[in-house]
């Protein structure tokens, strides 16, 4: 793992524990605040966007595979997936850090909140990853020329 990766893990890992101990009831915030749902989809939103980013750009460095071993390429594709499960959870972790700082009646009110931010933030950081293969051939089209 690099030096970014390892920042990710951890301050997700903190995020998603202090969440999870203040939903529980173990941890009490002593400043809560007015939970307002639009800033706060946004905020997944943009985290997703931007995460999906990170991560097409972080496994696309590795994606050439002519000419390697076939343990190589096996330990490639793990260290893939690794990254991707570590993008597409640990992130999230913040945003359920931010909602957990809201006042009990209204985190009561609102039940949903938490798989819906996901939903969010899963949906907009599909897109990068799910077009990053589109582009490349597109690019490869437009280069190529003359085939009409």
């Amino acid at each position: 793992m690099k030096g970014l990766e390892t920042v990710i893990l951890s301050s997700s890992l903190a995020a998603w524990s202090v969440g999870i101990l203040a939903q529980i009831g173990i941890l009490q915030w002593n400043l809560t605040f007015e939970l307002e749902l639009y800033p706060l989809y946004i905020l997944a939103a943009f985290t997703g966007w931007f995460f999906g980013n990170v991560y097409v750009h972080r496994s696309g460095r590795e994606r050439r595979i002519a000419g390697r071993a076939l343990d190589e390429v096996i330990l490639q594709v793990a260290r893939t997936r690794l990254l991707f499960v570590l993008y597409l959870f640990g992130p999230p972790g913040w945003l359920y850090l931010v909602r957990s700082m809201g006042r009990r009646e209204q985190l009561e009110e609102m039940p949903l909140v938490p798989i819906l931010t996901f939903g969010v933030y899963a949906a907009l950081f599909a897109v990068p990853v799910l077009l990053r293969g589109t582009a490349a051939q597109r690019r490869k089209l437009e280069l190529g020329g003359g085939d009409d």
